[in-house]
């Protein structure tokens, strides 16, 4: 019977039979020999990712050929496509039952194996396929990523290695064969194959700033700068690159204090030289009372939430004084959390500027008649200092949130103490030093209620060290300095804890690097990320912490000794170095700064073996704290203030 042109078309499309995409010729025939339009139209909809359509006439088909192999393995794809793998799965084992020589039915079925977690049997079809036919290059690379999924990464770099031979740009496999190397310890030839991928793809900015996170991570200092020194070649206008440039600086054991601040300069000069030539020179005017009643300070960065910056700013933000500054947050992220609920009633106005370019966010803050601006973040993430090279405001302040100088020319001061940058030594800043009295910064206590606990080693009969620091700070000084102290203490253990020790691979693979430094990781626990609650009450296993360097603690050490757990650290040379000795110095402890590595040594072994005096110090360590100006947010706030004042007093001659 042939349809009428109002009736529904027989193809199962359902519209009307004049609108149907099909010939229209076609439905004048049987339907039984209309099949193979019905299933071009199936493969059709299925690659354009109509799958309900594609089910649809798949069913037509099916009616009149029962047996068609093309529809009912079109049939799996739609089920792989829509997540229904168990139907995929009887879908290409039935059609394997029939033609078990297909390698593309074993390869359709190892997906949908895969899919369910079904590694073993996937890896079964895998390998069938390449006993067929060994070039299928995407069979390989599934049966390596198989090989990784299960953690045999010795055949996995096989497999990869084999694809490179016949493919050397093939990226997935470089991608796939370096982390085969990670997983054995092989991190050199991890990174190598990174770098391989930049080269591929010299235009790829992501790479590069994949590849130098990479190594930045894994300690390896020189790979992380040379990658984002070639990532500033190829894209001159990527200052983002030019930034963490400077952050990995900060890591290079090797790199003294004046070689940080050259090339803080250049790069700093370079910033304002390519913000300057993007729109325009700078405009030294601002529209601003010379001489306020109160003084307009806005403070700029991405981390006003959970976050060291966030915790340092709480316990004193409350106490400055609303008659005298007023406050303007410009947050540069949008992530908010509930520390950002309680940071933000101390501000007069908060203005997310993540969707600001620079000239905008200029503009804005001009236009908010901001006397003093501070930069919280430095060559951080979620940073706007190219912004500071537009000079929004006539004062313009770094502090806090980076431990170095900025090198930006347009950043006219820096907030520090004698502790961390002595006025008796020659300046490590392009700002200009601003003292403050006994410390550069206030900690605000943890809201959690977690007491401290007693001396773990009185219970254990061992001593338990421990570095909750992120692993991009454990150099290899460190670590084989660490191994030092092992060795002295037969007994003792090392709790490492940091989020990137939430993935067991990762863990295998640090262990490695470990082992490397002359480290016994039999000896090491490994502990993951936690909410804060949990974290610190992970200090309850400790019984002194180690400090790294040069790249030393702030949060984690202060969180540490709010926990009652001291923190050994060396004696630095730089703001970067000698964060452990703001806190130590401000609290008398002047006894747990190491003047050199071997002195490190012997007091992790005075400590380790005078248990009642450590425990003594434990239990009054909160209390010292709490009374010292570390914890006094009124104190601080007030010196803070007084120091703005200052500074303004001093500069108001440029307005």
């Amino acid at each position: 019977m042939v349809a009428s042109r109002n009736d529904p078309c027989p193809c199962g499309s359902g519209r009307k039979y004049k609108q149907c995409c099909l010939n229209a010729e076609s439905h004048r025939r049987p339907q039984a020999e209309a099949w193979p339009i019905l299933l071009q139209k199936a493969q059709a909809c299925y690659a354009a990712g109509d799958y309900r359509q594609a089910e649809s006439a798949c069913l037509e088909v099916l009616k009149v050929q029962p047996r068609q192999v093309d529809a009912l393995f079109l049939q799996g794809g739609i089920a792989l496509a829509t997540q229904q793998y168990e139907r995929a799965e009887q879908l290409f084992s039935s059609l394997l039952g029939k033609n078990s020589s297909s390698p593309q039915l074993h390869q359709a079925l190892a997906s949908a194996l895969m899919a369910q977690g079904k590694l073993e049997a996937a890896t079964v079809q895998l390998q069938k396929v390449l006993q067929q036919d060994t070039g299928l290059m995407t069979a390989q690379s599934s049966l390596a990523g198989l090989w990784l999924a299960r953690g045999d990464w010795a055949q996995a770099e096989a497999l990869y290695s084999r694809i490179l031979q016949v493919s050397p740009n093939h990226q997935d496999a470089l991608v796939g064969l370096g982390m085969a190397y990670k997983q054995q310890g092989q991190l050199t030839k991890w990174l190598a194959c990174w770098q391989k991928i930049t080269e591929i793809n010299p235009g790829d900015l992501a790479a590069y700033h994949k590849l130098g996170r990479l190594a930045l991570a894994a300690a390896h200092y020189d790979v992380a700068e040379s990658t984002f020194r070639a990532a500033v070649a190829h894209a001159p206008e990527d200052w983002k690159s030019v930034s963490s440039l400077l952050y990995v600086h900060n890591y290079q054991p090797d790199l003294s204090p004046q070689e940080r601040l050259r090339e803080a300069r250049i790069w700093g000069q370079y910033i304002s030289d390519w913000e300057h030539r993007h729109w325009g020179e700078a405009s030294v005017s601002w529209e601003v009372e010379r001489h306020p009643v109160r003084l307009r300070v806005g403070l700029v960065s991405g981390d006003l939430r959970q976050h060291p910056v966030g915790h340092f700013l709480e316990g004193m933000l409350r106490y400055v004084d609303c008659e005298r500054i007023e406050l303007h947050a410009y947050a540069s992220w949008p992530e908010a959390d509930a520390l950002t609920d309680r940071l933000k009633p101390n501000f007069a106005a908060w203005i997310p500027v993540h969707e600001l370019d620079d000239a905008q966010l200029v503009q804005r803050i001009k236009q908010d008649k901001i006397h003093i601006l501070i930069d919280l973040s430095g060559h951080t993430k979620h940073t706007r200092l190219t912004a500071f090279a537009g000079r929004p405001a006539p004062v313009q302040v770094a502090w806090l949130g980076y431990f170095g100088t900025t090198g930006l020319p347009e950043m006219d001061y820096i907030l520090v103490d004698e502790y961390v940058a002595p006025s008796r030594e020659p300046s490590q800043f392009s700002e200009q030093r601003w003292w403050l009295d006994q410390t550069y910064r206030c900690f605000s206590a943890p809201r959690e209620d977690v007491s401290v606990s007693a001396l773990p080693a009185l219970e254990n009969g061992y001593i338990t060290l421990g570095c909750f620091n992120h692993i991009s700070k454990l150099n290899a000084r460190v670590l084989q300095l660490w191994a030092r102290i092992l060795k002295a203490i037969p007994h003792a253990r090392l709790l490492l804890k940091t989020g990137a020790f939430d993935d067991p691979q990762e863990v295998e693979s640090y262990q490695h690097y470990l082992k490397s430094c002359g480290l016994d990781v039999q000896r090491i626990v490994f502990q993951g990320g936690s909410p804060r609650q949990q974290y610190l009450e992970c200090y309850h296993q400790v019984d002194f912490a180690l400090d790294p360097f040069p790249f030393t603690g702030g949060t984690v050490s202060v969180e540490g000794l709010w926990m009652g757990v001291p923190v050994l650290t060396l004696k630095g040379q730089d703001l970067l170095s000698r964060s452990g000795e703001n806190l130590l110095y401000n609290l008398g402890m002047d006894d747990w700064v190491a003047a050199d590595a071997d002195t490190y040594l012997a007091l992790a072994i005075h400590w380790s073996e005078n248990l009642s005096e450590l425990a003594r110090l434990r239990a009054g360590l909160r209390d010292r704290l709490q009374g010292s100006p570390l914890l006094d947010g009124k104190k601080f706030a007030q010196r803070w203030q007084d120091a703005l004042w200052a500074l303004w007093d001093r500069e108001q001659v440029r307005v």
